[in-house]
Formats: structure tokens, C-alpha cells, sequence
């Protein structure tokens, strides 16, 4: 029989998670593809405030898209609402995706 490798321990499908707020935790979609729109996205309008809204509503969904946007998030919250996001879907932490957002946008 010829060689295996067993990746099966290192596919893990857990949901993640983000909380913005006291009651407010939305389900991150972190599958490939949905990542892959959102990169398409960001590579379209870099960081635009544009491409962040469409990035968030791929990630978190219509509804918690609504309820973010209810809340009236200043620019900051929002690009930290957007970081965290980010972070979870590519499974770094935040403060290395905050260096990571804060290094492209400057």
C-alpha cells in the first residue's frame, strides 16, 4: 500500500463566532468560496467602505447586516466589527489582522 497522510484531525468545521455587542453574536460563514467572494470584493474596491459593506454581508448575512447597521457604528467600530471578521475567517487572531488591515489601508 503506498503512503498516506491522514488530514482528517486538521479538517475542522466548528462555527465561529463574533460578538459586537451584549446579545449580539452573529454566525461568521467562513466556507472557501464565501471567503473567495470576499477577497474578490476587497481586491475590487480595496478597503472601501463599500467593498467592507458587501464583505460583511457575505460573511455575517443580510439580517445581522441590518442589525449592525441599526446600531450606528462609528467608522472605527465598523473597521473593527470588519477586522474581527476577518480574523475568524482566516483563523488569526485580532491583533494580527488589525496590523495586517492597518498596514494596507495607510
Amino acid at each position: 500500500m503506498g503512503k498516506i497522510i491522514d488530514i482528517s484531525a486538521k479538517l475542522v468545521n466548528e462555527p465561529k463566532f463574533l460578538q459586537v455587542a451584549e446579545g449580539k453574536t452573529y454566525k461568521v460563514d467562513d466556507r472557501k468560496n464565501t471567503v473567495l467572494q470576499m477577497n474578490a470584493i476587497l481586491n475590487e474596491g480595496a478597503a472601501s467602505a463599500e467593498g467592507i459593506d458587501k464583505a460583511i454581508k457575505l460573511g455575517l448575512g443580510e439580517e445581522a447586516f441590518k442589525e449592525i447597521e441599526a446600531m450606528e457604528l462609528s467608522i472605527t467600530a465598523y473597521q473593527s466589527l470588519f477586522i474581527g471578521m476577518m480574523a475568524l475567517v482566516t483563523d488569526k487572531s485580532f491583533e494580527e489582522m488589525e496590523k495586517t488591515f492597518r498596514n494596507t489601508t495607510a
